[in-house]
């Protein structure tokens, strides 16, 4: 099965009869595709993200791939384009550092958000002010 953005719900609905609760499938290859195919949800912050792939992978026993298997799927299943791009263009860059690099953006992002909409309401007001004046 294709494991892209698009395909969102059908992933998550396909994971639905592989609960270990059901049945005992608890085997390093089922513990390994959880890791590979868990997305970030659409409100999740990274932090958020980035705990749910550590914890997803610390039974998968990649050994010495850890860092590099960690780093792979979480820039490839990131929900920011943007980011996303940033992250392939870096050298030798680790898990610890994508992560890193990740937060600061999304910190970034928010407090510009936040920025604008602080400027915008500040614009309405003004708009009012010159508004109630005239009339």
């Amino acid at each position: 099965m294709a494991c892209d953005r698009g395909d969102r719900g059908l992933v998550i609905r396909s994971m639905q009869p592989f609960k270990s609760s059901d049945i005992d499938i608890e085997t390093y290859v089922f513990r390994m595709y959880r890791t590979v195919v868990r997305l970030q949800e659409l409100r999740e912050t990274v932090a958020q993200f980035i705990i749910g792939l550590k914890q997803l992978s610390k039974d998968c026993q990649y050994g010495t791939f850890l860092d590099d298997t960690l780093r792979d799927n979480f820039v490839k299943v990131l929900e920011d384009e943007q980011i996303q791009g940033k992250l392939l263009l870096k050298e030798d860059l680790k898990f610890s550092r994508a992560c890193e690099i990740v937060q600061h953006m999304e910190l970034t992002q928010r407090e510009n958000c936040r920025y604008h909409q602080e400027e915008s309401k500040k614009a309405v007001t003004i708009e009012e002010r010159i508004s109630s004046t005239l009339h």
